[in-house]
């Protein structure tokens, strides 16, 4: 009945994310809009940290699909071998922590004042699902998702370390670097900040990621020794142990 459910909402989320992605490259229409805060969206919405996350969401819930496809009726163990290492390691270094600062962050500015990261303006072009799609939906199947995390393989915390500093250097000089050429920051935000205290949030921001991923591994191990109570974890972390193919069941274990 889990797998069911599993395929289901797989299914589901990766329809509701493909009709969002080409309502945003196809049908969107930025034609009458004056303000340049919104046309920003248009000219560098490849840019936008929110569009990072939904990108890594999109990423790996089809790979979550794939392998729901795969486990159901072709079973492939090497294949599904694979889709886990991917899966485990983009779930943890990326779509955990990328996800949680959207919302979280987001949300905050919004409720404070909106013009900081979401003008009212842009309203009249984005519709209100598509913004809750990307800042709230996200994080809704983030969650649920960790239901289903056992059959994801926890990767060792230094290569997960890795990861996710280049990814967050690589976003903040693609940040700069619009800065450089634009002459100002597409988020409003910064304009309101200090140089002193844009390094600093930046920073704060970094870190904050890295507590949301040992949060997100806890999360999982619990998950995965609640499923799988006769496994036990041999090593100090579970991040660090080696992965066990169960060709029974076509789930990755930790042991």
């Amino acid at each position: 009945m889990e797998e069911k459910i599993r395929f289901v909402l797989h299914t589901l989320i990766v329809l509701w994310y493909i009709i969002a992605s080409v309502w945003a490259v196809f049908l969107s229409d930025f034609e009458n809009v004056t303000d340049d805060r919104v046309l920003d969206m248009q000219k560098y919405g490849g840019r936008y940290f929110t569009t990072w996350n939904f990108l890594i969401h999109l990423i790996y819930f089809a790979s979550a699909l794939v392998e729901d496809f795969l486990s159901n009726y072709t079973p492939c163990k090497s294949c599904l071998e694979i889709i886990a290492e991917v899966k485990g390691y983009m779930f943890t270094t990326f779509l955990v922590p990328f996800t949680t600062y959207v919302f979280t962050v987001f949300w905050s500015l919004f409720k404070y004042d909106r013009e900081l990261v979401f003008p009212e303006a842009t309203d009249e072009v984005v519709p209100w699902w598509f913004n809750q799609t990307v800042h709230t939906i996200v994080f809704a199947f983030m969650v649920l998702e960790f239901y289903f995390t056992e059959r994801n393989v926890q990767h060792k915390w230094k290569h997960i370390l890795v990861g996710f500093t280049i990814s967050i250097i690589a976003y903040y000089s693609l940040f700069f670097y619009t800065k450089s050429k634009t002459d100002r920051y597409f988020y409003g935000l910064f304009h309101q900040l200090a140089p002193w205290q844009i390094v600093l949030f930046l920073i704060a921001s970094y870190f904050f990621g890295l507590i949301t991923i040992q949060i997100g591994i806890y999360i999982q191990q619990l998950v995965q020794m609640t499923k799988n109570p006769v496994i036990i974890n041999k090593g100090n972390n579970s991040n660090q142990s080696e992965p066990v193919y169960n060709r029974k069941t076509n789930k990755k274990h930790i042991s």
